[in-house]
């Protein structure tokens, strides 16, 4: 098999563990604890793990910044912690890693 699906396996786990249940779950946790409301808590966590995660792309592939694709990498990782939120990690894992499979491999 192509080296890059193990690649895209191994990302769609990792960034998932790290941005979703570590990033989004504790920090929804904490925002908790200070005696957030959950309908606070919750949107301001997405919004925090997702700015982290588009971060992450430009920094770990020195990418140039743009704002569009940052922002399309910010709602992509809102919706794999909406996806985490309501599904559970193993359904936000997954999609991460079709899509990166969708977008990474090439087509024909």
């Amino acid at each position: 098999p192509d080296a890059r699906v193990i690649t895209f396996l191994g990302v769609g786990v990792y960034e998932e563990f790290v941005f979703r249940l570590i990033g989004f779950a504790w920090l929804a946790w904490l925002l908790r604890v200070a005696f957030l409301p959950g309908v606070a808590a919750i949107p301001m966590a997405i919004v925090a793990s997702s700015a982290a995660f588009a971060l992450a792309h430009h920094v770990v592939q020195t990418d140039p910044f743009v704002p569009a694709v940052f922002a399309t990498r910010m709602l992509a990782g809102a919706y794999c912690a909406l996806l985490f939120w309501w599904r559970g990690l193993g359904v936000a894992v997954g999609t991460h890693i079709v899509y990166d499979l969708i977008v990474g491999l090439p087509r024909g």
